[in-house]
């Protein structure tokens, strides 16, 4: 028989046979796809998947997009964060002051300022779990272990994000094992108390962020115990000042938040809200900037472009990536 190695040497030297020599019925453009797929030489076969694309494109004589469609919503998705340069600096010199120990104010700051509790706002798409995620990067930067919770809508145990919040607690506490204590039967009034009492001895041994997302998906107990810590930290800012809780809670409450994790007697009751305001022209063009270099709006194109996804961010990222994705970017105005 034939010598393995040669076999082996020829393979990888010489070209594969054509296709259509061997089977006439293949089209000439197959044979040479599938040439280019078995060259010997790597750099001569398509590199990625997109090369190869490019290359049935061609074999069947049409186009292909340069973006896949998820390619081009991951474009538009991510970038940094437009129009919330307010809020990012707030919540940025809370966690300052949090790390450094100091006040909440002083002789020169107002009592009436956000404190330690942000509880963001917005309609549905308007970017609050997206702003809630950059808070959560800016509290890492300032060097702040962050305990994230989560609710689920469909989540059928509903028990699961309570345990979760707990779980992180102890923890970030270094008592990881005894976060059985929880599963102990009480009230529900004494489960908040608990829960109170736990959130701020953790704080007594680090200071950390806790980040809700959705807590209008959470189960009602932990909504309840929630806000019982932000009315306490609002509490605290407003009347005891030299004793700055080491706590910085920030909730994507939903379209506006409930009467209860608002403190009615503070200076400004309102000063927790960061709210999600509706796209402007200033904010799509720093939009623009940071995804798209060189691509520019005239004023009345971006009024019809903002008329078109209703201000609102997540119909400009599927407008916007969908442009992307046919290289009509510059026509996004839809003439």
């Amino acid at each position: 028989g034939e010598d393995p190695a040669d076999v082996l040497n020829r393979r990888r030297l010489s070209k594969a046979p054509q296709a259509h020599a061997l089977r006439p019925d293949v089209p000439t453009e197959l044979s040479e796809l599938l040439a280019a797929l078995l060259a010997p030489v790597p750099a001569r076969r398509p590199v990625n998947g997109r090369a190869l694309l490019r290359l049935l494109a061609e074999a069947r004589a049409e186009s292909v997009p340069e973006l896949t469609p998820t390619e081009a919503i991951t474009i538009a998705e991510h970038g940094p964060l437009a129009g919330q340069a307010n809020a990012l600096a707030r919540f940025e010199g809370t966690c300052s002051r949090l790390a450094l120990g100091l006040p909440w104010h002083d002789a020169q700051s107002s009592r009436a300022s956000s404190g330690s509790t942000f509880l963001i706002t917005g309609d549905p798409g308007s970017g609050r779990t997206r702003l809630l995620q950059a808070l959560q990067h800016t509290a890492r930067l300032a060097g702040l272990p962050v305990v994230w919770v989560a609710g689920e809508a469909s989540d059928p145990a509903a028990s699961v994000p309570l345990g979760q919040l707990v779980e992180g607690l102890y923890a970030l506490w270094g008592k990881p094992d005894e976060a059985w204590r929880w599963t102990a039967p009480r009230t529900a009034g004494r489960r908040i108390e608990d829960f109170l009492q736990l959130a701020l001895d953790v704080a007594e041994r680090s200071p950390y962020v806790l980040a809700v997302e959705d807590d209008s998906s959470l189960p009602t107990v932990a909504r309840e115990m929630l806000a019982a810590l932000g009315r306490e930290l609002q509490g605290r800012h407003e009347y005891q000042a030299d004793r700055p809780p080491r706590i910085v809670l920030a909730i994507d409450v939903g379209t506006e938040p409930t009467a209860t994790l608002t403190l009615p007697d503070a200076e400004n009751p309102k000063a927790p809200l960061l709210a999600m305001e509706p796209l402007d022209r200033k904010t799509l063009s720093q939009y623009l900037a940071d995804r798209y270099p060189g691509v520019k709006l005239e004023p009345e194109e971006a009024d019809r472009l903002l008329h078109q996804v209703d201000a609102n961010p997540i119909g400009l990222i599927s407008v916007l990536s969908q442009a992307f994705e046919r290289d009509s970017l510059r026509r996004i105005d839809g003439h």
